[in-house]
């Protein structure tokens, strides 16, 4: 039987696969790349949340798009603090049922023009492990 993420990425990847969410989720890059450039040289920075499997971590401090390691199923990456902790602890906390419409929701808002929040799917997501989320801008460690 599943666990509540695993459905709930269950259900983004059936939106993916039948169209109705479109390949915006579905980054195959997984090198540091900036979400949005903001004039030349700088980069948008997100606090960003990594899951992979029914686990859930949170960088610690603002970063452009990141590698993770263990490659996560999804990334999400908030313009505050304070929502990607809140993202977190739904996260780890709601009801099953939940999962999947929250999730979808930020799919939706991650689509509009002006939004404030990115998504990134990488192509090849590894297991899921009982260590530690390992964090990587350009290919350093943070």
């Amino acid at each position: 039987m599943l666990n509540r993420k695993q459905l709930a990425l269950t259900a983004l990847r059936f939106l993916c696969y039948f169209g109705i969410m479109e390949n915006k989720f579905n980054n195959t890059e997984t090198e540091s790349t900036p979400a949005v450039a903001v004039e030349s040289k700088q980069q948008t920075l997100f606090h960003w949340i990594a899951i992979n499997g029914a686990s859930c971590a949170l960088a610690g401090y603002p970063l452009p798009v990141p590698t993770v390691k263990p490659t996560p199923e999804l990334l999400i990456g908030f313009p505050t603090h304070d929502e990607a902790v809140q993202a977190q602890r739904f996260l780890l906390t709601a009801p099953v049922e939940c999962l999947s419409p929250k999730l979808a929701e930020w799919r939706l808002r991650a689509l509009l023009p002006e939004s404030d929040i990115t998504i990134v799917m990488p192509a090849h997501p590894e297991r899921p492990t009982t260590g530690a989320t390992h964090w990587f801008v350009g290919g350093k460690a943070i």
